[in-house]
């Protein structure tokens, strides 16, 4: 079931940190096989590309690029201050790109890639296809400096707390106006509701991108280290939410490639949604700390107590709570707010519209009312993705 139709009101970038801006490359080629391949990896690293024929077509100024790239037909010219990647791709019938050659040669209508290299000192000479793995990652570390994603992490303080839901609606909220948004099922149990989305999106033929949905066992078995590149192109979507989850693992443990896919997603999404379950030990494996966490949990002293008992120590998180259910024992999501010296960041006293639901999708399509809108609003802006000026307003 596809998400509901984004605010064209306020826009992808809107919702993105003020100081942030699109990473731009400049490519400066005539060769259209080049400006293919290279268009290719900037929408994979999520940056855009500025694609000149000459040098005088092109700013002068190195700074304002995350990278720059030339063609064997394009050499920067002496006053070029700064890095230079040169991009020269192999014709079919000559030889290895790295075959030794005589001074001033010249193969397959240029310069070679190696004269000319030594010709300029900026230039850094990637032959392809040989180096393409190795450009697609070195491009995605030099976005990722720009424009890193935001983590948001999910933890349900007491068992139904619905953390799982939290994560799904904020994933979808997020989806729908437009970000990039990778939902990681980092408690996957018996009853996981993501496994089950992912699973009934398979029957009814709705997973769309990759052929398989890459899940945690699979990424278990990966050797080396992940790129965005590889990440980006074995996700599968359900609802246009990019999802990871998996079977459970038999000693209950966390999925050891939890760090390495949300180091790589960074560089790919804009926004990485953690549901932890009742798992505080998924914070220590995530690569570092989330940039915003919500703690989920009921309007009851029971539930104020549980968030209590989180040992929550250490972990350099800004906490908001999410109060989730009828208010009992006198206590108020007001209250719980002020016993636990937290933000509320969103409230929903009556849940009705979301038991009516049999599954999270069906849940989310249930948010076109009106205290269902606000909810997943609440819940977007508190994982930072809202500028403080809609926040005040």
């Amino acid at each position: 079931m596809p998400p509901r139709p984004p605010d064209l009101s306020r826009s992808a970038l809107s919702l993105l940190p003020a100081e942030a801006e699109d990473p731009e490359l400049l490519l400066v080629t005539a060769q259209q096989d080049i400006r293919d391949d290279v268009a290719l990896m900037a929408a994979v690293v999520g940056a855009r590309l500025h694609v000149c024929s000459i040098w005088s077509e092109a700013p002068i100024s190195a700074e304002s690029w995350a990278a720059v790239l030339c063609g064997p037909d394009a050499p920067p010219p002496e006053t070029w201050r700064g890095e230079v990647l040169l991009v020269s791709i192999e014709a079919p019938e000559a030889g290895p790109a790295y075959a030794p050659v005589r001074p001033g040669e010249v193969r397959a209508g240029h310069p070679d890639l190696w004269e000319l290299a030594a010709r300029h000192p900026q230039l850094r000479p990637v032959p392809m296809p040989q180096g393409e793995q190795w450009l697609t990652d070195h491009l995605a570390s030099l976005v990722m400096d720009r424009l890193p994603g935001r983590v948001l992490a999910v933890l349900g303080a007491v068992g139904g707390a619905g953390a799982s839901t939290v994560a799904y609606l904020t994933a979808a909220e997020a989806a729908a106006r437009g970000l990039r948004v990778l939902l990681l099922d980092a408690d996957p149990d018996a009853g996981s509701g993501l496994r089950a989305l992912r699973d009934q999106a398979r029957r009814t033929g709705t997973l769309v991108g990759a052929a398989a949905a890459l899940d945690w066992q699979e990424l278990d078995r990966m050797d080396g280290p992940l790129s965005a590149a590889q990440l980006t192109g074995a996700l599968a979507e359900v609802d246009g939410i990019s999802l990871i989850t998996g079977e459970p693992a038999e000693d209950d443990a966390v999925p050891t490639a939890v760090s390495a896919v949300v180091v790589a997603a960074r560089r790919a999404v804009d926004l990485v949604v953690v549901d932890a379950g009742r798992r505080v030990g998924v914070l220590d494996v995530l690569g570092g700390p989330p940039e915003a966490g919500l703690l989920v949990t009921e309007p009851s002293p029971r539930g104020v107590a549980a968030v209590g008992e989180l040992p929550l120590q250490g972990h350099d998180v800004d906490w908001s709570v999410v109060v989730n259910g009828t208010s009992r024992g006198g206590i108020t999501p007001k209250e719980v707010g002020r016993r636990l010296g937290l933000r509320v960041a969103a409230e929903l006293a009556e849940q009705r519209w979301l038991r009516r639901s049999g599954e999270l999708a069906e849940a989310y399509e249930l948010l076109r009312s009106r205290r269902g809108a606000a909810f997943a609003g609440a819940l977007v802006e508190a994982a930072g993705l809202v500028s403080d000026g809609e926040r005040d307003g």
